[in-house]
């Protein structure tokens, strides 16, 4: 016997689904922190407010476990909002901060928990050029290196940093000559020892994100991270 083969391909979820008849197979109900993932492989979330998954509901589980054993999903992010929480019976690979249109991660179901095998982020470029006023924030989705230039301004100062997900570490850097770019301490940045700090245009410094509010100036030494 020969192998298997499929001539059309494999698709996960249902048949036409979102195509023109509108079709919504296996989208999440709004705000639902437990959804059903009885049926099906691929599910999609389509939240307008913040949501915090928790759990993924199976049918009967009391008597059905032995059958769910295995089973692995695939959750499809349409919204920016959604998040997972790794804690509980989620067992994630990295942060639980999953957020970003187009994000997926892949479960499996094993002895009542959810076990994380994949994710993947959608990032059409990883250095982003920044054209901002005198003061101003920088949006940090999906982004590595963040170059800065200005609208005209000599002196340009970065009060914050929005977007982006707790663990990503990012470097920024002057991109205009002459430029000079200071990044201020307060708002949601934190920098060690100073309020402002200069950035000369041969420099580059890199920040991390430690938390939902906060990023801080990374510098090596004695005393670690600032």
């Amino acid at each position: 016997m020969g192998p298997t083969r499929f001539p059309y391909g494999q698709g996960k979820g249902f048949v036409n689904n979102f195509n023109y008849r509108g079709g919504t197979a296996n989208l999440f109900a709004a705000s639902d922190a437990t959804p059903d993932v009885t049926i099906g492989d691929l599910f999609y979330t389509n939240n307008a407010s913040a949501t915090i998954l928790t759990y993924f509901d199976l049918q009967d589980y009391a008597n059905r476990a032995s059958n769910y054993e295995g089973k692995v999903i695939t959750v499809f992010f349409l919204d920016a909002v959604t998040q997972i929480a790794n804690a509980g019976q989620l067992f994630l690979a990295s942060s639980n901060n999953l957020l970003g249109a187009n994000n997926s991660i892949t479960l499996m179901h094993s002895r009542s928990g959810w076990y994380e095998l994949d994710r993947s982020y959608v990032n059409r470029t990883e250095v982003q050029t920044y054209t901002i006023a005198a003061q101003s924030s920088i949006n940090l989705d999906g982004t590595k290196v963040a170059i800065v230039t200005n609208t005209g301004a000599g002196s340009v100062f970065l009060s914050a940093f929005s977007g982006g997900q707790v663990g990503q570490s990012i470097i920024l850097m002057p991109g205009t000559s002459g430029l000079s770019l200071f990044v201020q301490t307060g708002g949601n940045i934190a920098i060690q020892g100073t309020n402002a700090y200069l950035m000369a245009s041969s420099g580059a410094y890199q920040f991390v994100k430690r938390a939902t509010d906060r990023w801080t100036f990374l510098t090596i030494g004695s005393t670690g991270i600032a």
